[in-house]
């Protein structure tokens, strides 16, 4: 059911290999470090069960390295915590921080030497959204990179695979655009007889603030419009300012994500009476059957059935697991038959070294 674009970039071996000193190819003549050290790092969402064994490989090559791997789940306390160890001159020599905290807090991490690796061998071995946002060019004009990532999770679709062969039996699927994805949604809803202000089974989760990632698909849906966010030091916002083809994007985005909740609209599809007095509104109708799309990363499939177990033993009705399909995150164009580029927003969490870190 995984099956976004997670893509497996490097494993912790090469990340440490590129990070901690002491791991270069030996060469003749030049003696080998084998001096005793404690390497601690911190993660997020990266659970031991995973790490421990790559850990364990290392170590086996290199004995003389202790490494010991410490897994978070609450986010703000985290960071919290890092930013309070690292202010007194403390804290774990590897942490994992989101891939838009690196531009501003660069001064927190060392950057990798050039003797361990190179900007190009980065931008050669990830995909390209790695190279935006870890490769960072100082004052100097000196291009450097100051994380790396295991992975890269990008946002999607979750469909009820059912309620589309039922109502769009000739795709079965979502559309790949974004009009597309309108004229499924007028085909899925079904507005409550007993009640024309309230829908039956609402076409997608989406055009309102309650929604579970809609501040990630309206950045999404900027991103496939071509609004740009910030300058390049992130030190200001320009959404407000046209794109390369002078067109308001930010704008055309916000349009079409309330759209979907504009009565006036064809495609109008959810309202606050959706989910209402649920936990998750769009997530838990969803597993319930009341709406036939919502948004999320790959890692979201373990929450929505979570979800779907939760709400069971409650004593709801919910869909099956087979229906709980995945699909492509929609674009203004058809990257088949445009010349557009697929564009999806990335979140991850990169591997920094911290400024403080004895085993630079």
């Amino acid at each position: 059911m995984k099956n976004f674009q997670k893509f497996s970039s490097l494993c912790l071996v090469f990340v440490l290999i590129l990070t901690l000193s002491g791991c270069r190819t030996k060469e003749p003549g030049v003696a080998v470090d084998k001096t005793e050290r404690s390497i601690l790092i911190y993660g997020l969402e990266d659970s031991n069960d995973v790490m421990d064994p790559l850990i364990a490989k290392y170590t086996e090559q290199h004995p003389n390295y202790k490494i010991t791997y410490k897994g978070f789940k609450n986010f703000k306390e985290y960071e919290k915590l890092i930013l309070n160890d690292m202010a007194e001159g403390g804290g774990p020599d590897l942490f994992a921080m989101p891939n838009s905290w690196f531009v501003k807090n660069r001064k927190k991490v060392v950057p990798m030497p050039s003797t361990q690796g190179t900007v190009d061998a980065v931008r050669t071995a990830f995909v390209d959204v790695v190279a935006k946002d870890m490769i960072i060019t100082d004052a100097d004009g000196i291009e450097r990179v100051y994380g790396l990532p295991l992975y890269v999770d990008t946002l999607g679709i979750y469909y009820n695979k059912d309620q589309f062969e039922d109502k769009i039996p000739n795709t079965g699927k979502p559309a790949i655009t974004w009009d597309g994805i309108k004229s499924n949604v007028i085909a899925l809803t079904k507005v409550d007889q007993a009640d024309p202000t309230k829908f039956e089974v609402s076409g997608i989760g989406l055009g309102l603030s309650n929604v579970t990632y809609g501040a990630d698909v309206l950045k999404g849906m900027m991103l496939g419009f071509g609004a740009t966010f910030y300058d390049e030091l992130m030190s200001k916002v320009s959404l407000s300012s046209p794109n390369a083809n002078g067109d308001y994007s930010a704008n055309e985005a916000l349009e079409l994500y309330t759209s979907f909740a504009d009565p006036i609209q064809r495609h109008y599809s959810y309202n606050s009476s959706v989910g209402q007095g649920l936990s998750y509104p769009d997530i838990d109708a969803f597993v319930m059957g009341k709406v036939s799309m919502v948004f999320g990363y790959s890692t979201t499939y373990d929450f929505i059935l979570a979800r779907r177990n939760a709400l069971k033993a409650q004593g709801a009705e919910v869909i099956d697991v087979d229906a709980i399909k995945s699909a492509y995150f929609p674009q203004k164009e058809d990257p088949a038959t445009s010349t557009s580029k697929r564009s999806v927003l990335a979140s991850y969490y990169a591997y920094g070294v911290n400024r403080n870190s004895k085993n630079r």
